[in-house]
């Protein structure tokens, strides 16, 4: 289980009475990510399957968007390249997760490109 330090986030998470934290699983190839959220419309959870093998994985949103995930290992960075087609337009995001303090610390570099412009986000979550 790791929990969010929004006070280590880049740029800092300023709603205080949110709070957001990942169990992970993996088994082999299979990453299980459980995404966990408490915050004004009380506490949410999901969960996501990953390939880490670099496969294609598609998957819908309830709003239609379409998601084109692939999963690999870069080192012992854990990368996520997906691009999100939505009605009018894509979006492409890399997020990188890379393991720190000792396996510790979970920093994870969120850059999206799309017709706005790009951005870049990092979330430090810390094991539980």
């Amino acid at each position: 289980m790791w929990k969010q330090n929004n006070e280590r986030c880049v740029p800092k998470r300023t709603n205080s009475g949110f709070t957001y934290a990942n169990r992970i699983e993996q088994s082999g190839p299979v990453l299980k990510v459980t995404t966990i959220t408490n915050g004004d419309r009380g506490e949410r959870s999901y969960t996501r399957d990953y390939q880490t093998d670099g496969s294609d994985q598609v998957s819908k949103a309830s709003d239609g968007d379409e998601f084109h995930t692939r999963v690999h290992w870069e080192g012992a960075a854990l990368v996520f390249d997906t691009e999100e087609k939505e009605r009018d337009r894509n979006l492409v995001t890399k997020e990188t997760w890379t393991l720190l303090d000792g396996g510790k610390t979970l920093r994870k570099v969120r850059r999206t490109s799309g017709p706005r412009g790009d951005s870049e986000v990092i979330y430090i979550l810390e094991k539980q």
